[in-house]
């Protein structure tokens, strides 16, 4: 059975391998733990450390003990937030990240992510704090029923990618300093012809568990259905070239 307490070294792996922990462990936890939170957490934290080096401190939850292995409270012009993955250097903030990975039901709340990035964009920005974030979601989006059947499957269609490139140009205190884009693909997580329901998987057998998650696959969509301006926009928003760049921001 998949072990999510293995502490994983997330200097060694890619961000590919990262989101499919991450989907592993939604699916042997519940739902709304943070657990599932840790692999993408950590492996930014680490790749910021790539880019910035030592001479910095770095907070994100993670499953060892450190100190670092948490959030950090950033200071905002309305509200203290604590934020996903932060950069300290003596004892000042210089730099926050945010993340973001979207797995089901996108439409019902794609306008309250929307409008939650841009208040946090400007809350923590009016601080002179340069501000990051980083958006993940699946290109075939399960919309659960209440009883966790699949009732349809939703497409991060271009209306609702088109925000966001807009959002990726305006530069200003409400909008990110830098901004990834990463649409995926997940294969390994159907089950009787679906996508598999956290709740549901667990009401499998194990042999079934087992199955289902030595074959759970990600890779990054190819952005073909989408025009080639839109395609070539949404491939300079990879994750590596965007936390490098916010690296640059940073003093």
């Amino acid at each position: 059975m998949y072990n999510h307490n293995i502490i994983m070294n997330y200097n060694n792996i890619s961000w590919e391998e990262a989101l499919k922990e991450s989907h592993k462990t939604l699916l042997t936890t519940h739902p709304r733990s943070p657990k599932k939170l840790i692999p993408p957490h950590q492996w930014i934290k680490e790749t910021m450390r790539k880019y910035l080096g030592d001479g910095y401190e770095y907070y994100a939850a993670g499953d060892g003990n450190s100190k670092y292995d948490k959030e950090y409270k950033v200071p905002g012009l309305f509200y203290d937030k604590m934020v996903d993955i932060t950069i300290v250097k003596n004892n000042k903030v210089k730099g926050a990240i945010s993340f973001k990975f979207v797995a089901s039901n996108y439409n019902q709340n794609s306008n309250n992510y929307f409008e939650n990035l841009v208040g946090e964009c400007f809350n923590i920005q009016a601080m002179d704090i340069p501000f990051c974030h980083v958006f993940v979601i699946r290109d075939n989006i399960p919309y659960y029923e209440r009883n966790r059947d699949v009732q349809k499957y939703e497409q991060f269609t271009f209306h609702n990618l088109d925000k966001y490139l807009k959002l990726s140009r305006f530069k200003d205190k409400g909008s990110p300093s830098k901004l990834s884009m990463s649409i995926i693909h997940i294969e390994g997580d159907m089950y009787n012809n679906e996508i598999i329901h956290p709740q549901k998987f667990k009401e499998l057998p194990k042999n079934e568990q087992n199955k289902i998650l030595n074959n759970i696959n990600v890779t990054m969509s190819d952005y073909s259905e989408y025009d080639k301006k839109t395609a070539n926009e949404l491939k300079k928003l990879n994750v590596y070239d965007t936390l490098k760049e916010f690296s640059n921001i940073i003093d």
